[in-house]
């Protein structure tokens, strides 16, 4: 069954904790690290305002190749193998386990690897105090994971679908009937969007309950600046007009798609363009190739990873942003560009077309360069009210996110105990 309430509900009752404070277990697989402080950010700050209403605690399994000459050769090792087992983030504790695992060989094993390391961690956290609830975002091979160890010791379990998950993923056979049979076996599901909790439902049956909660953002980072004084602060020209791409460079972000179409944008003589690319990825070294091929090296800059909280700069000092991903969930970067006040040119896809209209922003079908370099001409000679564009997501805080997560925590644990629910 599918449950929705608008944000109005969400708030109604906020700031009423329930009178015990509960336990609850966050298992994910992206979390902010001591080696990467903005990995899965967004779901930092949803525990950051949910530890205000629960004793919670973040799992993050960490998969363990032994070290050798060739370990550094499988993906994320070497960031793995230096972070530490147990952790401290704004005031909530991580853990870091690590289960067993061989590269491109056991995916579709890893849930049951996570699932006895998770179990080993329960038992061994709760020896004092036992968890009330378990949350996976994630549906594999956490969201698999703790429908499994919630199966065995009896504890409620929610599971998020965040878009690779159900994108990627889920089309894989072996993984795709784990998935299933976890929707079909938890306490509740949840989307951050409507995109994806249609997907969510066509997976797991109509018998599921599934709920639509959307990510937020942080109004007080992501805020309206004086354009001119925050581009002399990064050292940038006020007579340039900025394309901003902030995202992985990788497949499918379509990063190729919008060079070339800045490319097309270049010799129409499109002047004082300038594409600011803030990020990394397995692409990159090909997208320098192309750069420099093109001779766009005065066109288009590369920045790299930035911290959390310079993104926020860059946003406002640009004229626009862009994102061309071939598959979305409900990406951050566009609710935190447009509470920064400016226009977002996106893609069609996924969750973005919930949030994107004609009054913030342009659509465009992913994988068409023509289409983009149209969008953003476009775009780029249209006036846009900034305070508009900002009130556009004004409903979108991590507060109102938090109360929703609250909501659907207290609904489920008064269903087992037959309690009234706080929320």
């Amino acid at each position: 069954m599918e449950k929705f309430q608008g944000f109005s509900s969400i708030t109604k009752n906020h700031g009423q904790p329930p009178l015990m404070r509960r336990r609850i277990l966050i298992v994910t697989n992206s979390f902010p690290n001591p080696q990467r402080p903005q990995w899965g950010i967004f779901i930092g700050e949803t525990a950051f305002h949910l530890n205000k209403f629960y004793d919670l605690e973040v799992v993050k399994p960490i998969p363990f190749f032994p070290k050798s000459s060739s370990a550094s050769r499988f993906g994320d090792w070497r960031v793995y193998s230096k972070l530490p087992r147990r952790w401290s983030w704004r005031g909530i504790t991580v853990f870091f386990p690590r289960y067993f695992v061989l590269p491109r060989i056991s995916q579709a094993f890893h849930a049951a690897e996570v699932a006895s390391i998770l179990l080993w961690h329960i038992k061994k956290q709760s020896r004092h105090s036992p968890y009330n609830l378990i949350h996976s975002h994630y549906l594999y091979p956490e969201g698999v994971a703790s429908a499994i160890v919630g199966k065995m010791l009896g504890l409620p379990v929610v599971v998020s679908a965040r878009g690779s998950d159900l994108n990627i993923e889920a089309t894989h056979f072996f993984k795709r009937s784990q998935i299933r049979w976890a929707l079909r076996n938890v306490d509740g599901c949840t989307a951050v969007s409507k995109a994806l909790l249609t997907k969510l439902r066509g997976l797991g049956g109509t018998g599921i309950t599934a709920y639509f909660v959307p990510n937020g953002v942080d109004k007080k980072a992501f805020r309206l600046r004086n354009k001119a004084a925050v581009r002399r602060s990064l050292g940038l020209s006020n007579e340039d007009k900025i394309v901003l791409f902030v995202g992985n460079l990788k497949e499918i972000k379509g990063i190729r798609f919008l060079l070339m179409a800045v490319r097309n944008m270049v010799r129409k003589q499109v002047p004082n363009l300038k594409l600011i690319i803030v990020g990394d990825g397995p692409l990159r070294s090909e997208v320098k190739r192309f750069i420099l091929a093109k001779r766009l090296e005065s066109r288009v800059r590369i920045v790299g990873i930035r911290p959390h909280h310079e993104i926020p700069l860059w946003m406002a000092a640009s004229d626009i942003l862009c994102l061309p991903s071939l598959d979305e969930g409900q990406p951050n970067v566009v609710l935190e560009a447009l509470s920064c006040g400016i226009p977002v040119a996106a893609s069609a896809v996924g969750g973005i077309p919930e949030i994107v209209n004609d009054g913030n922003g342009m659509l465009f079908e992913p994988g068409d360069e023509v289409e983009i370099e149209k969008k953003l001409i476009d775009a780029l000679a249209k006036e846009w009210r900034p305070v508009e564009l900002r009130s556009s997501v004004s409903k979108y805080t991590w507060s109102n996110i938090a109360h929703r997560y609250c909501r659907i925590y207290e609904q489920i644990l008064a269903s087992k105990v037959g309690v009234q629910a706080k929320f």
